[in-house]
């Protein structure tokens, strides 16, 4: 049923435990009140965009749990509300606090960017001991188990150096580069999108992935595909798993998907190899002794993926063969 000129909702006090916009025929609501009822979840994908100025929705009282995962769902909302840029969208919640996580950043990013959507008293989990100080031109949380930093001036340019960082939110900055030392064990997210990083060396990349739990968040930052940045791309390619939004990487000379990105079109490294060199595989220490060009050779190529089924089989084909008579 279609009601065009329909202006508030009032469903206050009830077992409403569902929100769905999608069946709402009205675009002139300014008024949804679903206070102390039984909604549980909220997606900001699934918000409406009325065309109505000034939307105002209440779910004050419930026990909400917010929904929102990666840069596709960023891009999705805020295409959504950019298009009715006229409009203005307000949430009023008590939304439980979120974990300090990378998925946590791109919500920021989102409230931060669509200023015509505006969600009340949304925290990030901190423990009742944890300990808020300054940090360069950010702001940290410390507790006994984590401690987070928090870069959202937009201005930063150098990572802070922080004792036990665990969790590094500094998405939409000026960092041109990183620096080992900040690649500690503790350190499991590093969400340093949209900023300006280009090229890294091959000592920083092997520091970014040396820990098998830590996740990055790169999307937005102007990466060179040359083939003096063949270390970093090829270690993109190999922990992409690492990387959440590795899907979303583009290369900065012409916006080219790392992912459809063919990266024996940068050099022609292979052919500099002598065809002597000898390569020797310690497995049980999984090691490789080469002489300095084939080590910096397999250092940033890979070729097999040890939990390939058919490794044995690849492996025995990519030795040296001796030349049959």
């Amino acid at each position: 049923m279609v009601f065009s000129e329909l202006r508030m909702i009032s469903a206050s006090y009830t077992n409403t435990s569902r929100l769905c916009f999608d069946l709402m025929k009205t675009e002139n609501l300014i008024d949804f009140n679903v206070s102390n009822s039984m909604v549980s979840t909220l997606s900001l994908q699934g918000l409406p965009a009325f065309t109505a100025p000034n939307f105002t929705m209440d779910l004050r009282g419930n026990n909400i749990s917010l929904k929102f995962h990666d840069m596709n769902e960023y891009e999705a909302v805020k295409s959504k509300f950019m298009e009715r840029k006229n409009t203005k969208t307000t949430v009023l919640a008590n939304v439980e606090p979120l974990q300090c996580d990378c998925q946590y950043s791109w919500l920021q990013k989102a409230l931060k960017d669509i200023s015509n959507l505006k969600i009340q008293h949304i925290t990030c989990s901190y423990t009742l001991n944890s300990t808020k100080f300054d940090c360069g031109d950010c702001v940290c949380h410390r507790d006994a188990k984590s401690t987070i930093a928090h870069c959202s001036s937009g201005l930063t340019r150098a990572i802070p150096t922080v004792e036990g960082l665990s969790h590094l939110h500094a998405a939409s900055n000026r960092i041109e580069s990183l620096n080992v030392s900040l690649f500690s064990d503790k350190l499991v997210c590093v969400d340093i999108s949209s900023n300006q990083i280009s090229r890294l060396d091959l000592g920083i990349v092997i520091a970014m992935f040396s820990k098998k739990d830590r996740h990055f968040r790169l999307a937005g930052n102007p990466i060179i595909c040359d083939c003096k940045n063949q270390a970093l791309l090829q270690y993109l390619r190999l922990y992409r798993h690492q990387v959440d939004d590795y899907e979303e990487l583009t290369c900065a000379e012409g916006e080219i998907l790392l992912n459809n990105f063919k990266e024996d079109e940068l050099c022609n490294m292979a052919q500099s190899i002598p065809r002597t060199s000898k390569l020797t595989i310690a497995l049980s220490a999984v090691s490789i002794v080469a002489d300095p060009d084939l080590r910096l050779y397999m250092q940033t190529n890979t070729y097999l993926r040890w939990d390939d089924p058919w490794f044995w089989d690849k492996l025995r084909y990519a030795l040296p063969h001796k030349p049959r008579n």
